[in-house]
């Protein structure tokens, strides 16, 4: 089976950044974790697929990310790993620090 494409799993994270902004604007804090770590679990995935490593499951992706250097998104996914209940405020620090990191790896300067 072919591995699939980096480019592919990062266009999924940024759009469920935007699905997990839009549910924290309506004020669902649990879901809008999920759908941020989902989109973060993505964009882990690509990250590990353009550097030639394939993703394994879930709980794996931190301790690959250490092994190829990217240890600031490797603790970002241990944050979202076991959230008890997560507040608005632990979510907006979440979100705002996925996005300005899928910024930096995409080029952009906003």
């Amino acid at each position: 089976m072919p591995w699939p494409t980096a480019q592919r799993k990062k266009q999924s994270a940024v759009r469920g950044l935007e699905r997990a902004k839009g549910l924290h604007e309506f004020g669902d804090a649990h879901a809008a974790w999920q759908e941020a770590a989902t989109a973060l679990h993505h964009w882990a995935r690509g990250v590990l697929l353009e550097k030639g490593v394939f993703p394994l499951s879930r709980p794996e992706l931190a301790d690959q990310l250490e092994t190829v250097g990217e240890s600031w998104a490797s603790n970002l996914l241990m944050l979202t790993y076991f959230p008890q209940n997560p507040t608005l405020s632990d979510l907006t620090e979440l979100l705002t620090q996925v996005d300005s990191r899928l910024k930096l790896a995409n080029g952009c300067v906003n």
